[in-house]
């Protein structure tokens, strides 16, 4: 992840999620634009339904896979997995 910020350090960081993994983070850019590695496969299909659009306000981790995202336009999008909910 420091290669990422260091690389997009004009960008400035808005914010940074961290899941139970420190190799599986989601960044924001001040600019709506983002960068993130081992993400939930929830979370990837919303990026990809969304064209990996460069609007995103924040994102929220869990621990166990779970998820929530946010864009600038005020659309939400949150997830987990039916065993995390029960």
């Amino acid at each position: 992840m420091e290669d990422v910020i260091n690389e997009n350090w004009y960008r400035g960081v808005a914010s940074a999620a961290f899941s139970e993994d420190w190799k599986s983070y989601f960044v924001v850019f001040k600019d709506g634009w983002w960068s993130c590695n081992n993400i939930p496969d929830g979370l990837s299909d919303v990026l990809r339904n969304r064209h990996f659009r460069s609007d995103i306000k924040s994102v929220s981790l869990g621990p166990n896979g779970e998820y929530y995202l946010q864009a600038y336009n005020g659309r939400a999008r949150g997830g987990a997995t039916l065993s995390q909910v029960l």
